[in-house]
């Protein structure tokens, strides 16, 4: 049970946000984008028409950033290492 309560969010009880590209791969548990694989609830949000080419390019970070500040606390690469 959390010690405090506050607002600001549509949703709540999330332990970690993922970012992730709207690919279309299958995602099985053990991958970061499979809810079950984590013991924890996580919060998922989708960065629209960036293709996976482009994600290391650090001049596009801007247009992923306002969805990054609002969900990090732990960032995974595609073979779900924690970083």
């Amino acid at each position: 049970m959390p010690r405090y309560i506050f607002g600001g969010t549509a949703n709540y009880g999330q332990v970690a946000g993922i970012l992730m590209l709207d690919s279309t791969i299958p995602r099985l548990p053990g991958d970061p984008g499979h809810a079950e694989t984590f013991d924890f609830p996580v919060r998922y949000a989708v960065i629209r028409d960036f293709p996976f080419e482009r994600f290391y390019f650090p001049l596009l970070f801007p247009r992923w950033e306002p969805a990054v500040i609002n969900i990090l606390r732990i960032i995974f690469t595609q073979k779900g290492e924690a970083k």
